[in-house]
């Protein structure tokens, strides 16, 4: 059965092969695409490594031996195809090594499946092979369910109480932490501390994006300094993405924040007019972001409770 299946996966991790060097997600796509697409290497190394354990010299090793050749082929095959994409205009990844890896080690307890002499042998490889799939394909599923929340509790746009929430956020030039330090709304926040960059900033990237029929949008952030403070405010659509990312061509707002919670609330017609020769689609929006001018010490604040209202 195995060798069937072997011969069968051939094509596919051919394929998928090709793919790993000349395909690519674009940085508009939804993050359920991007997951989906790095699950590849997953994929292709379980193949790979399925293909392998049914290949003649292969099966005259025992099960240990086995799994050896295994891990240290994958990591070898990992390596190259990593340089091999460094060329091809690619990133190196220690990600995508890691689940290389741990492709081939699913791929290897799949050929483990149902040759087992007990019953409970061949459970037990069952759920290994389960586990490690779940360890492979774990941002997937996070992403798969937090992508759940953002559509269930619509217009609710981000509030920090249910899991995964961190993932819609991007932070280059922050460091971004769910705490429940401090909570406008429910138990928890987000605490962002800003590097001393010239523009750091924490991006909203996913949540509801189909702003139409609501009249504003609301959040709060908490100051714990003892001084007022000013933050700006930067919200993309995806008509935005298209003209080179021009400041003025998107909606941009001063906030001045007093010493402890500082609610707002945006007219959504307001940001809907606000880039300059054009309006936002208010039907395609993208980003939202929380800006500090050229800061000279690292500074902490609390985000919560981002929604729309009618």
């Amino acid at each position: 059965m195995h060798k069937i299946a072997a011969k069968t996966a051939i094509l596919p991790a051919a394929l998928m092969m090709v793919f790993l060097f000349f395909g690519n997600v674009d940085h508009s796509d939804n993050r359920i695409i991007k997951e989906a697409w790095q699950t590849g290497h997953f994929f292709l190394f379980a193949t790979l490594a399925y293909i392998l354990t049914q290949l003649e010299p292969a099966t005259k090793l025992n099960r240990f031996k086995l799994f050896g050749l295994v891990v240290i082929t994958s990591i070898i095959l990992g390596i190259v195809t990593e340089l091999l994409q460094y060329f091809v205009g690619r990133s190196l990844q220690l990600e995508d090594l890691i689940n290389d890896v741990v492709g081939a080690i699913a791929g290897f307890l799949a050929t483990q499946i149902g040759i087992q002499k007990t019953w409970t042998k061949n459970v037990t490889m069952v759920v290994l092979f389960l586990v490690t799939s779940i360890i492979g394909l774990q941002k997937f599923l996070m992403v798969s369910y937090d992508n759940y929340q953002v559509a269930k509790n619509a217009p609710v746009l981000s509030d920090f109480e249910t899991p995964f929430e961190q993932t819609r956020w991007l932070q280059a030039t922050t460091i971004n932490q769910v705490t429940d330090e401090q909570a406008r709304n429910g138990k928890y926040s987000l605490k962002v501390t800003y590097n001393l960059e010239t523009y750091p900033h924490s991006i909203l990237r996913q949540f509801y994006s189909d702003w139409r029929g609501y009249q504003s949008f609301n959040f709060s952030v908490y100051n714990p300094n003892s001084e007022n403070e000013k933050m700006f405010l930067a919200i993309q659509d995806m008509g935005h993405w298209g003209i080179a990312y021009g400041y003025d061509k998107r909606f941009n707002k001063k906030l001045e924040l007093a010493p402890g919670w500082n609610d707002f609330n945006v007219a959504l017609e307001d940001i809907r007019k606000g880039p300059k020769d054009r309006t936002m689609q208010l039907s395609k929006m993208v980003s939202v972001s929380f800006i500090l001018d050229k800061p000279k010490e690292a500074k902490v604040f609390y985000i919560d409770n981002l929604y729309l209202s009618k």
